[in-house]
This record gives C-alpha cells, sequence and structure tokens, in this order.
C-alpha cells in the first residue's frame, strides 16, 4: 500500500453547511446542519403572482445514517420579492410530493435579507428512521413584479450535473398544497435547492466520508501514470485524519493512504491526487475509486464510497487525431455573450474545421429565427445560462464552461493532445423538399464487443442576420475582441449559427452487436432546413456520440455548397427571386443597389438606383 502524508489537505474546500454543537453534559444535544447544497446562487425560476416551491428528499442512505435522530429546524434561504409587504412560507413534510403531507410549519421569509438563510423551529422535532426516506420542503408566494424587477421565492446553489435529491422545484399558479403542484427534479439543470437541516441526536454519525467528484482524463496513455483527482467529503462529526482509497482498473486493484494532520471537519471536502496506472489499451475501460476505511475504521455502508468513470486507453501512435467539438449557448440579449462570439471566432480562425469544430445554438426566448430546430434538449438538460458551452459534451471533464478564448484554449490543448478511439467521415450530402440527407463513414482504432454509438448532424449558418446583439462590453478597457469599441447594442451576422439537428442524442450506428478495427461503419440521418436562410453559407457536421457515456469521440465538419447559389438553380417558372452578390438570397427586390435577380432559367445583374 501507497502512503502519503499530506502536511495541508490539498485545495481544502469549507462549505457553508457546517455546524456542530458540543456535547457538554446536561447542555445542548450534539447537532449538525444537513444540506445538498452550498450558498445561495442562482434562483429556481422566477415566479410571478404565482407559488413557488423547493424540496429534497431524505433517501433511504440519508435516513440510515441517522436513524434515531431528529430534525429540529428547517433553514432556508431568504427568496428575492418586489411588490409585496410579506412572504409567507409553509414548510411540509411528505413520503411523496404528490401525497398529503404528515408535518407542516408556517412562518415568514425575511423580504429584506435575500439569499440569506432563516431558520423555522419546528414545534415537534421530525423523527428519522432507517427505510423511511421523506421529503422535506417549502411552499411561498410572489405576487407580480413592477419595473422590470423579478421574483426569485427559491433560490438554490447553482451546483449542477450531480445525483444529489435536492433539486425539486414546484410551481403552480393556483394553490400553494404541496401535493397539488406541479414538481420537477431540476438538481441536474438548476442545482440543489437551498435549504438546510438541524439534525441532532446521541448517536450522530462518525467516520463516514463521501467520494463526491471525480476529475480524471478520459484518455490516457497506457505507457505513463494517469493523474485522478478525487473529491472527498467528511459527513461524520469527528475530523478526518487518515484515509484509506482504492482503485481498480483491468481487474487490478491498487490502495494508496492519505494522512490529514490538520484534520479535515464535519461537510469540509478535500481533493487528493492518485497516479493511476492503465496498463493495457482499450476503449471504454471502467475505472472505480472506493473508501475503505477513514480514521483506521471502516466506512458506513450508508454513504457514498464508491464511484466509477470511463476513459480510453491508447498509445500515442495508434487512435485518430481527435476533434474539439464546442456547443455555445448564445443569445441576442445576453450582454455578455459577445465573449462566446469572439470565443469561437477566434479558435476556428487559429485552428480551422480540421481540429476545432464550433455551433453556436441560440435559445428559442431570443427569438424564433435564431433557435436552431431539433436543440431543445440541449437547453432543457444541460444549459442554465449564456454565455456557456459543452465540450465534446464531456461534463465530467469540462462541465458547463465558459467560451472565452482564453478558456477553450486551455481544453483545446489537452483535447488535442490526445487521441481518439474513432474517426468519422463525412461521404456525401443531399437537398431534396427542405432536408439534407447526410451520409458518414466510422472507423475505430479497437474491437469492442458490447460497444453502442450514434451519430447526429448538424447544420450550421454563417453571416445570418443582422441581429441587435446587446453588449456589455461597450466602453470596458477590457479587451474583448473588438466589441468594448463597439455600442451597447450592435447590428451582428452570426456565424456558426445552429439551424438544425438530426437528433440531439444521435441515430444508432450499426455494428451488429461487435466493432472490428479493421471495418468501416456507415450511417445516414437527415436534418430539417426550416430555419436555414441562404443555402450557400451552411456547414454539415458529423458527430460520433458514445452512448454509454455521452461523450462526442469524434466529429467532422465540411461547408455546404451549390445546393441554392444563383449557378445551381435549374430553370423552372417560379416567381423572381434576388440575390446580392455573394449569393445570398434576398426577402425581395431591393429599393437600390446592385444585385442578381433570377427569373425561370436566366439570371441578370441589375444595377439600380431607384429610391
Amino acid at each position: 500500500m501507497k502512503h502519503i502524508s499530506l502536511i495541508y489537505p490539498a485545495v481544502l474546500l469549507v462549505t457553508t453547511a457546517l455546524s456542530i454543537e458540543a456535547a457538554h453534559a446536561d447542555e445542548a444535544m450534539p447537532s449538525i446542519e444537513f444540506s445538498y447544497a452550498g450558498n445561495p446562487v442562482g434562483a429556481g425560476g422566477y415566479s410571478e403572482s404565482s407559488y413557488k416551491g423547493g424540496a429534497m428528499l431524505l433517501t433511504e442512505d440519508i435516513t440510515a445514517r441517522y436513524d434515531g435522530c431528529r430534525i429540529t429546524e428547517v433553514i432556508i434561504a431568504n427568496g428575492e420579492f418586489h411588490n409585496q409587504p410579506d412572504a409567507p412560507v409553509e414548510i411540509f413534510f411528505t413520503k411523496n410530493l404528490n401525497e398529503k403531507a404528515f408535518g407542516s410549519v408556517s412562518g415568514n421569509m425575511d423580504i429584506d435579507r435575500p439569499k440569506e438563510y432563516k431558520s423555522y423551529p419546528l414545534p415537534q422535532p421530525v423523527e428519522i428512521h432507517a427505510g423511511e426516506p421523506f421529503f422535506v420542503g417549502f411552499v411561498t408566494w410572489a405576487s407580480g413584479a413592477t419595473d422590470y424587477e423579478t421574483n426569485f421565492p427559491v433560490y438554490t446553489d447553482n451546483v449542477l450535473h450531480t445525483d444529489l435529491p435536492g433539486g425539486y422545484i414546484g410551481f403552480s399558479t393556483t394553490t400553494g398544497i404541496p401535493e397539488e403542484m406541479d414538481w420537477q427534479d431540476e438538481g441536474y439543470s438548476g442545482g440543489q435547492v437551498c435549504i438546510r437541516l438541524r439534525i441532532e441526536g446521541e448517536n450522530l454519525p462518525q467516520n463516514v466520508a463521501e467520494l463526491s467528484d471525480i476529475i480524471m482524463q478520459d484518455c490516457v496513455n497506457p505507457t505513463s501514470v494517469a493523474d485522478a483527482m478525487l473529491r472527498v467529503s467528511n459527513k461524520g462529526i469527528n475530523p478526518i485524519t487518515q484515509l484509506d482509497l482504492s482503485y481498480t482498473v483491468f481487474g487490478e486493484t491498487e490502495s494508496v493512504s492519505f494522512d490529514f494532520p490538520e484534520g479535515v471537519d464535519y461537510d469540509q471536502s478535500v481533493y487528493v491526487n492518485l497516479a493511476v496506472t492503465v496498463p493495457n489499451e482499450g476503449a471504454n475501460i471502467p475505472v472505480s475509486f472506493t473508501i475503505e476505511k477513514v480514521n483506521g475504521v471502516a466506512t458506513s455502508a450508508n454513504a457514498n464510497t464508491v464511484r466509477s468513470t470511463t476513459i480510453h486507453s491508447i498509445l500515442p501512435e495508434n487512435g485518430f487525431g481527435r476533434k474539439m467539438v464546442v456547443e455555445e449557448a448564445g443569445g441576442s440579449g445576453c450582454g455578455w455573450c459577445p465573449r462566446g462570439i469572439v470565443g469561437l471566432g477566434q479558435m476556428f480562425e487559429n485552428y480551422g474545421e480540421e481540429a476545432f469544430i464550433p455551433i453556436s445554438a441560440h435559445h428559442i426566448g431570443y427569438g424564433e429565427e435564431t433557435s436552431p430546430f431539433g436543440y431543445d434538449a440541449f437547453w432543457e438538460r444541460y444549459i442554465t445560462h449564456n454565455p456557456s458551452c459543452l465540450v465534446n459534451r464531456n461534463i465530467d471533464r469540462y462541465g458547463i464552461t465558459d467560451p472565452s478564448t482564453e478558456n477553450l484554449e486551455w481544453i483545446y490543448s489537452e483535447v488535442s493532445a490526445s487521441r481518439a478511439i474513432a474517426e468519422i467521415n463525412i461521404k456525401g450530402y443531399d437537398e431534396e423538399n427542405g432536408w439534407l440527407t447526410v451520409d458518414s463513414e466510422v472507423s475505430f482504432a479497437f474491437p469492442e464487443e458490447d460497444g453502442t454509438y450514434s451519430v447526429a448532424y448538424v447544420v450550421t449558418e454563417d453571416e445570418v442576420g443582422p441581429y441587435m446583439q446587446c453588449n456589455e462590453y461597450s466602453g470596458s478597457e477590457y479587451e474583448m475582441g473588438g466589441w468594448e469599441l463597439l455600442p451597447s447594442v450592435t447590428p451582428t451576422y452570426y456565424d456558426f449559427l445552429a439551424r438544425g439537428i438530426s437528433d440531439f442524442d444521435g441515430t444508432s450506428l450499426n455494428t451488429n452487436g461487435s466493432i472490428k478495427a479493421d471495418e468501416t461503419y456507415t450511417h445516414s440521418d437527415k436534418v430539417n432546413l426550416v430555419k436555414v436562410r441562404d443555402m450557400d453559407r451552411l456547414a454539415v457536421i458529423a458527430m460520433l456520440i458514445n452512448d454509454k457515456t455521452g461523450r462526442i469521440e469524434n466529429a467532422a465538419r465540411i461547408p455546404v455548397s451549390g445546393l441554392n447559389s444563383v449557378e445551381s438553380i435549374t430553370p423552372d417558372n417560379s416567381p423572381a427571386e434576388y440575390y446580392d452578390l455573394s449569393g445570398r438570397r434576398l426577402s425581395g427586390r431591393p429599393a437600390s443597389g446592385i444585385y442578381i435577380e433570377r427569373h425561370g432559367g436566366n439570371a441578370r445583374k441589375v444595377v439600380s438606383t431607384q429610391q
């Protein structure tokens, strides 16, 4: 067993949900504050003239951990309210969100202290029993706001993409009764609801730790060690001074021991680094990490002590060149979105479609014209704010990240340095009746018996506009690709604008249940072109998606031309159509200027001075 002594906990993170009372005789009972959430950061949706609620679930594991203890207080972050004198709140306990509550208490949020936590003592403690999970939540009312002010009655911590069951948001315009509200688990896209519970008891757990995160490269070199960073959280009331971990790959297990001389207190987290050896090549290799002991004691079964990730192991001389796909969430109404416009533009200019593939997907809230066809899952599943982006849909490694040039450069240096297990090439395309059919071929570096993959096609369009883009960088001393010199609202043409996707998760690549390294697999699907303005400013992108991980393994991009240029239009009896000199179709006959008119099989250049 390897043994590592850490003089200082590596990157010690202290969460805000820490409150341990000393167990003095004849004094206060030992207690903790339990929560899935950290500091209030974002809002679980705005609310005007409606009821809104938040809830968390105490799972079987949590109730087993605190068996015999009791909840004495519920602590909730105050919402933000306008145009109302107070904010009554109803706190409830229920076995199921669509069942009648078995306990409740009323109170009022402090409307003068938004985002600050307020405690609501319970007149009767709620007992916790192993094997009996239940919800704790609250409901409040928010009236209609005025003067462009928005009400945010439910705050979350914006810690996204987590399996913690504390992100339930409720909504109703007619009732504040919990079981009659529409409840949705939005923790994956909005974070954890800011609810804390005061739990007290003589048998609060000790020597309990959880693995709350893994950060590891998704592609490693088998001739060298790979770094894995694990986040360990203390869930016991006593400090962690010693920790035994293990990892398993290719059936082999290695153990490592860590010492923390200063201790890691309750609800504090610490990152520990492991040097992982992956001895063989292969695709979709599971690597599991386990907390074996805390302070020399076997860990509780009621904690998340095991986490796994999936990686590829490839020698540098094998595999394929990897392309970086950035799906960016942008929008004309977002004043910070020029950061994404500049980031995608500069990266594409620096590296080109041979290495960097940009896709800008606007939310429908910024206009029907700029939002793409079929990209709803992008916003519903992942994105809560813009500008932000996904890189190769690798949430575990890069999360929802900033599309600035500096950030994308750093990620690109890592992505481009690693090899890909497969490559995809676009072999052809054809337009008919407003749909683009795309054909591709896929090759793999390794055989795989149970590997399943899908392919998605995206059509993007350049120079779409002009649209009025908000610009918060106007007049700033911070350089932002020239946007600091532009007005606060700037006419803008968008490049890389997503117009449609065949299927966000892709459709299956038929491998007949077994992947062979010496075979080529074909795929075909269609993309709706209903959003396209100019057929001659398009590019088509093919993305190979790993069904097991959801990550984009590789991609290809080619410009599309000749579908609707003046030269390619066949004779017909349709009305006259008009194009500018670059071949872009115009909405009607220009009042003046130089343009091209096509009528039937004839095209001519027109110089008009008509006013």
